[in-house]
């Protein structure tokens, strides 16, 4: 099959239903659960040719690239996924997660286009690759100014599982992208090379058609970082040697997989936990070992990721997983509880988190990117464990969102603050600070 007709039937066959277990340990979890799952060795090796073919870096501008992030924002001033840039003869766009979910349905179906490198290019470069997949349709900036077009074929990847990365996308604290003795996250990276601007710097393309924005004023001696970051991103975000299926991460208060590591810290994300995304990149790399090692010379990883990944607590955890949710552990199954006091057991570390960023906020302390960073879902609940956004506009609260934020008194009038907290995110909260310079 081609590459346009496999997008063109990309949510068929839908992936299989797994089936509930309870594994001891991490390893035990990989063996039933993610290995038999993968795809065959020779889909991995055929998408791994077709993929480097499009990041080989004798031949970028040949290619266009995506950057996963300015995405996941549901304010139409923040989000510009779709939007096409040019910055030192390179083509980029935005989008968010579900891009890679193109690439991870191909993979899962063992089905790799003999075309794919070639054809790629060829939709890429005239506007016809999907950007994302839209279930509800998109926001008003993104049907003006997106360049290409989104696919309402979804790939049903989150039907049941979760996409887990092995080596982080994003480029968090421990997996950023190194450069010349540094290390750098996508977020700084972007600010450097690839910035959000306001829509008004994307300009109508009469030729092309499109809105198109020409980063002219980028310093120059950025080009072997955006170079070398355009390709290292692109491998790390659709290519299978960095990723596997997991039951789903908590969503709206329900559960599907729950486990407990020696620590005795009980964890709901399976996908997310360091050690076994350690092992499956060291059974990765035994099973592929030349193709492994061509992959990781490209994804620009820091010393020791690896290493500091498999240190992160351990292997046993004594995991739950079941398709249709585990109703013990999701707090949406749970019967209101009435009569409650007001004092609820969270309330302490509630008022003590909150008034950490009214303090930050009325200090003026916090960066542009910091207050975005805040304001992304996605990223709060990667790096504070919290589901929904610290921060919110006041002009962009919901109704239904009422109960979940705090309105500050005195001078802070533009965001919200989520009141949502609990102990357990004391230490994610301090080790935040900690890694933003604001302890």
């Amino acid at each position: 099959m081609d590459l346009r007709s496999k997008l063109n039937s990309i949510n068929k066959p839908s992936l299989k239903k797994y089936v509930p277990g309870h594994d001891k340990t991490a390893i035990d979890f990989y063996n039933n659960f993610v290995n038999p799952m993968l795809p065959k060795c020779k889909t991995i090796r055929a998408m791994h040719k077709k993929l480097m073919a499009y990041a080989n870096p004798e031949k970028l501008k040949k290619s266009v690239f995506p950057i996963r992030i300015f995405g996941s924002d549901k304010s139409e001033q923040k989000n510009r996924r779709g939007l096409f840039s040019k910055v030192f003869g390179l083509s980029v766009f935005y989008t968010d997660n579900s891009f890679a979910y193109f690439f991870a349905k191909m993979a899962f179906d063992n089905d790799c286009p003999n075309n794919l490198c070639t054809e790629m290019r060829k939709m890429m470069k005239a506007f016809e690759f999907p950007y994302k997949v839209t279930i509800r349709g998109s926001l008003k900036s993104e049907s003006k100014y997106a360049a290409f077009p989104a696919s309402t074929k979804s790939p049903n990847i989150t039907t049941f599982y979760k996409l887990a990365h092995i080596y982080d996308v994003g480029g968090d604290k421990g997996c950023e992208y190194y450069y010349q003795g540094k290390s750098y996250s996508i977020g700084e990276i972007c600010e450097l090379i690839f910035p959000r601007g306001n829509h008004a710097d994307w300009k109508k393309d009469p030729k092309a058609k499109k809105y198109v924005r020409n980063l002219t004023t980028i310093d120059p001696k950025y080009k072997d970082l955006a170079e070398k970051f355009l390709v290292a991103h692109f491998l790390r975000f659709v290519h299978p040697l960095n990723y596997f299926l997991a039951p789903k991460a908590p969503y709206e208060g329900r559960v599907w997989n729950h486990f407990t590591p020696f620590n005795g810290k009980k964890e709901k994300d399976i996908g997310e936990y360091p050690p076994l995304r350690a092992y499956a990149a060291e059974q990765f790399e035994k099973r592929y070992p030349k193709e492994y090692r061509e992959f990781l010379n490209l994804i620009m990883l820091p010393p020791n990721c690896l290493a500091n990944m498999k240190s992160k607590v351990g292997l046993d955890i004594d995991i739950e997983y079941d398709p249709d949710g585990l109703s013990q552990y999701s707090s949406a199954a749970k019967p209101a509880k009435q009569n409650m006091p007001k004092q609820s057991s969270g309330s302490h570390a509630g008022q003590s988190i909150k008034a950490i960023f009214i303090n930050l906020l009325k200090g003026h302390r916090l960066s542009q990117q910091q207050i975005d960073d805040l304001r992304d879902k996605a990223y709060c609940s990667k790096n504070l464990g919290l589901s929904y956004a610290v921060l919110i506009k006041a002009t962009d609260l919901a109704p239904d969102q009422r109960r979940f934020y705090y309105r500050p008194d005195g001078e802070i009038k533009d965001y919200l603050i989520c009141s949502q907290w609990r102990e357990r995110h004391l230490s994610r909260v301090d080790a935040w600070l900690k890694d933003n310079g604001l302890n």
